[in-house]
């Protein structure tokens, strides 16, 4: 009898420990999947995307597109903004074409069959489709450290820089200024545009007596910077003075600095600094009284001008469009036009509802420059109605309507 208990208490004890092992077995098996989707390692993104034609070969290039965007949200939670415009093509290679590798599990969340919009012969209407995906943001991270994308990337300004220094009437070359500048633009993160086209056209254009804020905003946006640097000096001599055995050559200098702004046409700061320098020479005097204001204007000029162009780079502006006589295509269109600008952070639809449309655009620029935009776009016809800090009244104007002439 007492065998038998002791059999049977053995007998349970072992079932005990096999069912343990069991289970810990399906546990190691079973956790990765639960890890991945947990929040740590992969992070849902709902997305929206749309294609032309209602047939099923449009339904599933709006699902590769919405597979796409949702990769490409989740590049945006890892690098800048700028650092996947800037390498858009070489994401698009290792990253994006392949979208399927970077996400788990999907859902549609719904799909949508647009009709053809008859006042518009081009239009064929569209397959809409609303998704939800897990995409797998260590398998991102490794991918942007093996193509060297994962580090973060410091905005740049892309800068024309124009010297024009004079003493007494005369034009004056103060190489060292210049040295200066270029070096302490560099410093503070500034791309130096410099090349004979450039420097041809500052000349030419100049000679030409044209006012010079709209010359600096012609220059500036033929070659699409953004920022116009005119430095300016004077050089007036002074009566020579003898010091013992040397004769020196005192010279009163001025620089005065502005800085042209491209995406909202004004003069976004500027400095000026005068003083005396006296030398053996004249050309020696003034080259050290240029010395001197470059290097005091570079230190107190370039690091505010290079942190207002950060805030606006990486907080933006956000401003609300309210449009009328719009139709879903049209707002679509002009969302996709919106969305490709560089500067242009995010753009979204808030609301459509018959022909009036509400959209929250975030952009590094003031509601003057994205109306001016928005105004030149191509393929979109549209009137402002009114402009104010943080919203843009509009209404577009619809495409003619044209039908076919009936034969009787």
């Amino acid at each position: 009898m007492r065998l038998s208990v002791l059999k049977e208490t053995r007998d349970a004890e072992a079932g005990r420990w096999t069912a343990l092992f069991v289970w810990g077995i399906v546990f190691l098996l079973a956790s990765p999947f639960v890890s991945q989707c947990d929040g740590r390692a992969f992070r849902l993104i709902s997305v929206e995307a749309e294609a032309e034609g209602v047939n099923d070969e449009s339904y599933k290039l709006a699902v590769s597109r919405a597979q796409q965007t949702a990769v490409e949200q989740a590049l945006g939670l890892l690098i800048p903004r700028s650092r996947i415009e800037a390498n858009r093509q070489a994401l698009l290679d290792a990253i994006l074409y392949h979208a399927e590798q970077y996400t788990a599990t999907s859902e549609i969340t719904f799909t949508f069959r647009r009709d053809r919009d008859l006042s518009n012969i081009d239009d064929i209407g569209s397959s809409i489709v609303g998704a939800r995906y897990h995409v797998d943001m260590g398998a991102l991270e490794n991918k942007l450290d093996e193509v060297g994308l994962l580090g973060e990337s410091e905005p740049v300004a892309t800068v024309i820089f124009a010297l024009d220094c004079e003493v007494d009437g005369v034009v004056f070359d103060a190489t060292a200024a210049r040295e200066i500048f270029v070096r302490e633009l560099a410093a503070n993160a500034f791309k130096l545009l410099d090349s004979e086209e450039i420097r041809s056209t500052l000349h030419g254009t100049r000679s030409e007596g044209t006012e010079q804020e709209d010359w600096a905003f012609e220059v500036g946006k033929e070659f699409a910077v953004d920022y116009v640097l005119l430095v300016k000096g004077s050089g007036l001599a002074q009566e020579k003075s003898v010091l013992l055995t040397k004769t020196l050559y005192p010279c009163d200098t001025t620089l005065t600095a502005r800085v042209f702004d491209l995406r909202t046409r004004k003069i976004s700061d500027s400095e000026e600094f005068s003083g005396k320098s006296e030398a053996e020479t004249l050309s020696v005097a003034a080259a050290d009284g240029f010395s001197n204001a470059a290097d005091f204007i570079a230190r107190t000029l370039f690091p505010r001008v290079r942190t207002a162009w950060r805030e606006r780079y990486w907080k933006g502006n956000t401003i609300q469009i309210d449009l009328s006589e719009v139709n879903y295509a049209s707002c679509h269109k002009l969302l996709r036009e919106l969305r490709s600008l560089s500067w242009v952070n995010s753009a979204r639809r808030v609301k459509l509802v018959d022909d009036t449309a509400v959209l929250s655009v975030t952009v590094r620029d003031d509601s003057a420059g994205l109306a001016n935009t928005m105004i030149h776009l191509p393929g979109i016809s549209m009137e402002l109605v009114e402009v104010s800090a943080t919203k843009i009244v509009a209404k577009t104007k619809p495409p003619k309507r044209i039908l076919p002439v009936r034969k009787d």
